[in-house]
């Protein structure tokens, strides 16, 4: 690995999953986005987080999506 592709993967590593460019232009995650690919938690736990208030959702019919700003406060603080 060069140089500059460690200081890139550094870089990232340091913003967090969520600043990966594949989740450019969303505002807001399934709970198996947010949970399972961004926090790395199994499906069974991204859905309890939700059911627990720990990770922010909101509830729209049938789906429970997670607001991008949300998560990213979530995240921060």
């Amino acid at each position: 690995m060069t140089r500059q592709a460690r200081l890139a993967r550094f870089q990232q590593l340091q913003r967090g999953p969520i600043y990966d460019a594949k989740w450019d232009g969303r505002s807001t995650f399934s709970v198996e986005e947010a949970g399972c690919e961004i926090l790395g938690l199994s499906k069974c736990s991204a859905y309890a987080a939700a059911n627990s208030g720990v990770l922010p959702t909101i509830r729209v019919g049938r789906r429970w999506i997670v607001p991008r700003h949300a998560l990213e406060r979530m995240l921060s603080g």
